[in-house]
């Protein structure tokens, strides 16, 4: 007996064609609307887990720890001077470090880093080809063939990643006489948000850094670089960082006179919030549901 197939109403295809089109329309809507206010569509789903950025006031230097729940990434270590208080303050957040980022080696941003390795256990430091015949330099390189730590050399698109962060390296590019411009900058990316670390880098290689990647440096917090030195900190730069936020790490009534007016110019005229830790101490940035939040 062959059986008829059964006549399905045209009406029916008509219906559930109207419905998919009007979830599509409404897709494209959604969209054009985040696009338009500045919002990114994966901040939505941003996760729940505690994600925070700390800027460590470690005077005239710099250490920032970025955490998740379960890794934890420090870019650079302070001075030899806050060495004792910077390890003591990554500890009490976290028993251990996935990466440490040295930007370049100088004592400010180095000289604390023995004291890390001898305080938390370290799985791998980041560095630049760049050396040093300072003390801290020599004990550190002694203490990471003690402890068996590994060490990559910063080089331009490397990518690390420790769980929900990612480090992507960006310079030096070249090899410049002035070494804060081989400041290795980098781009860490959680939870849908960017910071964009710069070291020491000063106006030849921030030029070298619009040239080279562009759009690509926009980031939602922007750690000034060279401490706010008039060196740094470029109008063009910020033009491509746009950043929410700015943190300026410096140390209270130092000598240079950092941050400069003129940085402090640049960073009011793009509107982002300036956040230094002379004024304010350690500047903790936490990311909570598609949200930044600076604590008081």
């Amino acid at each position: 007996m062959v059986k008829r197939r059964r006549r399905v109403d045209k009406r029916v295809f008509r219906a559930v064609g109207n419905v998919v089109l009007a979830v599509v329309l409404i897709a494209v809507a959604v969209l054009f609307i985040l696009n338009y206010f500045g919002i990114k569509p994966g901040r939505l789903f941003a996760h729940t887990r505690d994600v925070s950025v700390h800027f460590i006031d470690v005077g005239q230097g710099d250490a920032a720890l970025v955490l998740t729940k379960e890794h934890a990434v420090l870019v650079d270590a302070g001075p030899v001077a806050a060495a004792g208080k910077t390890a003591e303050y990554v500890r009490s957040y976290t028993s251990k470090l996935d990466y440490v980022l040295i930007s370049h080696p100088h004592e400010d941003h180095m000289g604390g880093l023995p004291k890390i390795i001898e305080t938390v256990e370290v799985d791998a430091i980041i560095m630049t080809a760049d050396g040093s015949d300072s003390a801290f330099f020599t004990r550190t390189l002694d203490l990471i063939e003690e402890y068996g730590i590994d060490v990559y050399e910063a080089k331009p698109r490397d990518l690390y990643r420790a769980g929900d962060i990612t480090l992507e390296i960006l310079t030096p590019l070249r090899y410049h006489e002035n070494k804060n411009d081989n400041s290795a900058a980098a781009r860490v990316t959680v939870d849908g948000f960017s910071i964009l670390f710069t070291g020491d880098t000063e106006t030849e290689e921030e030029a070298e850094l619009v040239a080279e990647y562009g759009d690509h440096l926009r980031s939602d917090v922007l750690k000034a670089a060279h401490h706010g030195s008039s060196t740094s900190t470029s109008r063009e730069f910020l033009k491509c960082v746009s950043p929410s936020v700015a943190v300026i790490s410096c140390g209270k009534g130092n000598e240079y006179g950092h941050p400069h007016a003129s940085v402090l110019k640049n960073l009011k005229k793009i509107g982002c919030e300036i956040h230094r830790t002379d004024n304010e101490g350690t500047v903790v940035i936490r990311i909570k549901d598609g949200k930044l939040k600076v604590s008081e």
